[in-house]
């Protein structure tokens, strides 16, 4: 952590002694999953979200930029998935929350005197710092029973349930 505060340091520095602009950025996220072939989600929401941050632009030529900070944004989805012809189901919501420095290549295309129209593109590294979930879920007998039958091939039964979350990956 030392060194990202060493470099926004670093980086505010150069930015005040050019002609680099520094800016707070804010914004909207609508943040979503995407389901798979075999149709294993059956309904997924949009989950809006934000960002927020500090961003640095340093001017290349008069057309290009370069354009990297620090933002603190929010993902993540609604989903829902039902089995047993919608009698079964199990329904999450998450909302991660990262930490990112992206590194973007900025052009600018002016449009007249003072209007301009800009294209970003470029990598970002994230790390996951937090966030939240929830998960409902109803399973009714009937899968129940379908559950011990396939699992009594077995001598160990699986209790059926579980929960859906965030854990510490690595430590600091």
């Amino acid at each position: 952590m030392k060194k990202v505060f060493l470099g926004l340091f670093l980086t505010t520095a150069v930015a005040l002694g050019t002609k680099a602009q520094v800016y707070v950025q804010g914004g909207l996220n609508l943040a979503n999953i995407s389901k798979t072939k075999d149709g294993q989600t059956e309904k997924n929401n949009i989950l809006p979200s934000f960002n927020v941050g500090v961003m640095g632009r340093l001017p290349i030529t008069s057309m290009f930029s370069l354009e990297s900070g620090l933002l603190l944004t929010g993902k993540g989805s609604k989903a829902e998935t039902y089995f047993n012809g919608g009698n079964d189901y199990v329904k999450t919501k998450f909302n991660p929350l990262y930490l990112e420095i992206p590194v973007n290549a900025v052009v600018k295309i002016p449009l007249e005197k003072e209007s301009n129209v800009f294209f970003h593109a470029g990598p970002y590294v994230a790390v996951g710092i937090g966030g939240k979930s929830r998960q409902e879920s109803k399973f009714g007998l009937l899968w129940r029973l379908q559950q011990a039958i396939s699992n009594s091939v077995t001598t160990i039964l699986l209790p059926q349930g579980g929960r859906c979350g965030l854990r510490q990956v690595k430590t600091f």
